[in-house]
């Protein structure tokens, strides 16, 4: 259960751990299965789900995800889990659909999706147009593995200490034909069993909106906030890897108009 003190969304998100009929080798006998409760349960399902993500993506591409990449797909293909839409402080993005992650691996090969590996530079944005021909739902995320944040060295006494760990701070807004932007989910710790709402997210390094019955051509920017540095507490001027995920988890119906990058 979340919240992280910092009021980042955790857990990212959810699998069966319940009662999993699965291998045991504490009585040292080969054929040996058993009922087990708890996260040494689900951990290994997601894990297994990763590897065939992993072995689809290298079929395709000749290469492996990052692993921003990797926790980007699986979060921005969850099916809905909670009281209310969006991520909570129980089931984080929700239960990961492993069929639709994958079909949105393939879409990227066939250009029905976008999942791109790129670089933000300081003081870069990158925009990215799309058009969805119906009504599902649009899905933009972008995920990065930001540097290691602060650390509580100075008062260890300091059990709920809510310092941002966030380092690099990115953004990712969505605007419509009609110049309406779109914000990504966010939560708050001090009020941790409230809905999700939107708005600036500044403190997880995975950002994701949601945009249902999507119609239209849309412009996708990414920006970042501040100066982009290699570790914390560094004032060198740095650049930040993320990946972009666009998709509406369904197959298909998107097409990529253009994209570029341009300085801000």
């Amino acid at each position: 259960f979340g919240p992280v003190d910092d009021g980042r969304i955790k857990p990212n998100l959810v699998a069966k751990g319940n009662f999993v009929y699965s291998a045991f080798g504490e009585y040292e006998v080969e054929d040996d299965y058993g009922l087990a409760n708890g996260t040494s349960m689900a951990t290994p399902a997601i894990t297994g789900a990763i590897l065939l993500l992993q072995q689809h993506y290298n079929n395709l591409y000749e290469e492996y995800m990052n692993s921003s990449s990797v926790r980007g797909l699986l979060q921005n293909t969850t099916m809905e889990a909670g009281y209310y839409p969006g991520p909570d402080y129980r089931y984080g993005w929700g239960l990961p659909n492993i069929e639709v992650a994958a079909q949105l691996i393939s879409d990227s090969k066939d250009g029905n999706a976008v999942l791109e590996e790129n670089t933000l530079q300081n003081g870069q944005s990158y925009t990215k147009i799309v058009t969805v021909d119906g009504t599902k739902p649009l899905i933009v995320s972008i995920s990065w593995t930001d540097p290691m944040g602060p650390i509580n060295e100075d008062d260890m006494a300091i059990v709920d200490w809510d310092q941002k760990a966030l380092v690099n701070d990115l953004d990712v807004r969505v605007t419509d034909e009609a110049g309406v932007t779109y914000y990504p989910w966010k939560l708050d710790a001090k009020n941790y069993t409230a809905p999700a709402t939107k708005g600036d997210n500044e403190v997880d390094n995975f950002e994701r909106i949601d945009i249902p019955e999507a119609s239209g051509t849309y412009t996708v920017t990414v920006t970042h906030k501040g100066t982009l540095v290699e570790e914390y507490g560094s004032e060198d001027a740095y650049h930040q890897d993320y990946t972009l995920i666009v998709s509406n988890n369904s197959g298909g119906g998107i097409s990529i108009e253009e994209n570029n990058a341009e300085q801000i």
